[in-house]
């Protein structure tokens, strides 16, 4: 019988007992204490040195148990045990290689120690051995086919090797051994996302945070999984919650700037702070609504046209956003400044609006700003005959009431050029890359625009006419006024508010959130004053086009 282990029985059961309870209730403390005093009476008991360095090791105090555990290998070279502690501990201190050498001597001693082979497998995931780690998880497996840690990182393996049915099969198992492993239930919704598996996918990233609320990687996971799915607001919410929980994770960041831009483009903010549109907005309002009238604003925003209307005597105003993540900021908003007596946000469609049920009535006056720099790329003209044969009454207001979309020849002054043409650079023609660049470009001119004609209007659109909305083409003709190279044809907006208030953005004279839209020729041509220039001009149900 070996020495250091012939007085196993002499110990009393009840100390025993005690350590173990201590130990299994996290009283490291006293279990230390009791630990030590056991050990100076039967200090050739291996079971209390090993007790000892699982205890202090429990507590966090690492650099004490590695102390211990060397002292017990020293005592009791040929415990398989007592290697593996010591490499659990040096696994632990990030002493990956070392820990590697004590989980290799456990495993010699004694073969089937199936904790042996499942902490050399951790150590070699460390150290980016990922064959080699398989192969120490499928021995725990064979050993302990229970051990839900072998299967969960043999699933990581077999994902991160592109083996995903196997992956999913391994996170299967973990979770049947342990329900409430959270980590399992993140990866296996990797999994069933990438298998398109679309709702098992979401319930178990819901499933992972359920059970462990601070797991930030699968706050990661689902938000990511939600912006796919353009749910752009749930999106928005549980990645700023990923963040908040580590700070340091870099890709929900990343993730969130993606869900904002597409959520809220960015040009809503300069829209916002466009003063001349924001006053003549106001002019427009502040005329045309009276006192006790229901006011319908089409495209929320910020709700600012909405508190508009509500400061210019409005009794009830109702207001549509699609957005639901602008729609719940308009009413955070609406709330902060006061207005949410008069003023309720409803994230629908206008065309989905029902009277009766979101209008209390049709409404006195309909009031929109979702023109985009073409006038008409954001649905405008379709979205507003549908209110108005809907929900707008008989002889009801309508801001804007109409617009034109304005046109001219655009000549090659260094700013045009700078961002329509590209020839020669340090020597090099690059000029072939024009051939095969957009021929419509939005920009934002900081100079006059070098007009080489008359504008002209090339459409009249009535906005407050239930009319059915129909494609126009014409045809328009253009007399050079100034001598120059004419790279297209360059668009703005001319909008009537209400009565005689009006708006132009006109290209390089106004300050304007909106871009201008620039439509090249295949190439540039020569003109001189008095030369004729056709152009075509097509309008579409939600678009426009100028082409040579």
């Amino acid at each position: 019988m070996n020495k250091k282990s012939s007085n196993d029985k002499s110990i009393p059961e009840d100390s025993v007992r005690n350590l173990g309870e201590l130990y299994r209730n996290g009283s490291y403390e006293e279990a230390e204490v009791l630990a030590l005093s056991l050990i100076e009476k039967f200090p050739e008991n291996v079971k209390l040195h090993q007790i000892l360095g699982s205890t202090l090791k429990k507590s966090g105090r690492l650099n004490d148990a590695l102390t211990a555990n060397r002292k017990t290998v020293s005592l009791f070279p040929d415990s398989a045990q007592a290697h593996n502690n010591m490499g659990n501990t040096l696994r632990e201190l990030n002493k990956i290689e070392e820990a590697t050498g004590s989980y290799r001597k456990a495993i010699l001693l004694k073969p089937t120690l199936s904790e042996a082979h499942l902490g050399m497998g951790l150590s070699l995931v460390k150290l980016k051995k990922d064959y080699e780690a398989a192969l120490s998880f499928t021995e725990t497996l064979s050993l302990n086919p229970d051990s839900a840690l072998a299967h969960y990182h043999l699933g990581n393996i077999s994902k991160k090797l592109g083996n995903i049915y196997e992956a999913e099969e391994s996170y299967k198992k973990v979770i049947k051994l342990k329900p409430r492993y959270a980590e399992a239930y993140n990866n296996l919704g990797i999994i069933y996302a990438e298998l398109g598996r679309k709702p098992e996918a979401e319930e178990n990233f819901k499933k992972a945070i359920e059970l462990q609320p601070q797991l930030a990687l699968a706050f990661n996971n689902l938000g990511n999984f939600l912006k796919q799915e353009r749910r752009y607001y749930e999106a928005f919410t549980i990645l700023k919650k990923a963040i908040e929980l580590d700070p340091d994770l870099v890709e929900p960041r990343m993730k969130l700037n993606e869900v904002s831009a597409k959520a809220v483009p960015i040009w809503h903010l300069s829209m916002m702070n466009d003063t001349a549109r924001n006053d003549a907005y106001f002019a427009a309002i502040k005329r045309a609504v009276e006192e006790e009238m229901l006011v319908l604003e089409i495209g929320t925003g910020s709700g600012l046209l909405s508190m508009m209307a509500a400061d210019s005597g409005a009794k009830n105003v109702i207001t549509s956003e699609t957005i639901e993540t602008i729609s719940k900021t308009a009413r955070e908003i609406i709330y902060e400044n006061g207005y949410q007596e008069k003023i309720t946000v409803l994230n629908k469609k206008s065309t989905e609006l029902i009277v009766g049920e979101d209008l209390p009535r049709k409404a006195d006056i309909l009031i929109s700003e979702i023109l985009s720099s073409e006038f008409v790329g954001e649905g405008v003209r379709t979205t507003l005959a549908d209110a108005n044969a809907r929900l707008l009454k008989d002889g009801g207001k309508v801001i804007p009431e109409s617009g034109k979309i304005r046109v001219a020849l655009i000549g090659d002054s260094p700013e045009i050029l700078n961002v329509t043409n590209v020839a020669n650079v340090r020597g090099y023609d690059l000029s072939k890359f024009n051939l095969i660049t957009a021929n419509k470009i939005n920009v934002k001119l900081e100079n006059k625009a070098p007009f080489l004609s008359n504008p002209k209007d090339a459409f009249d659109i009535r906005l407050s006419e239930p009319n059915k909305v129909l494609n126009e083409k014409k045809i328009l003709e253009f007399e050079a006024n100034k001598n120059g190279t004419c790279v297209g044809i360059i668009q703005w907006m001319s909008v009537k508010l209400y009565e005689d208030i009006q708006y132009e953005n006109i290209p390089g004279n106004v300050s304007s959130h909106w871009s201008t839209p620039i439509y090249l020729f295949d190439e540039p041509i020569k003109i001189r004053v008095g030369d004729k220039v056709s152009i075509k001009a097509y309008l579409g149900k939600d678009s426009v086009w100028f082409y040579k």
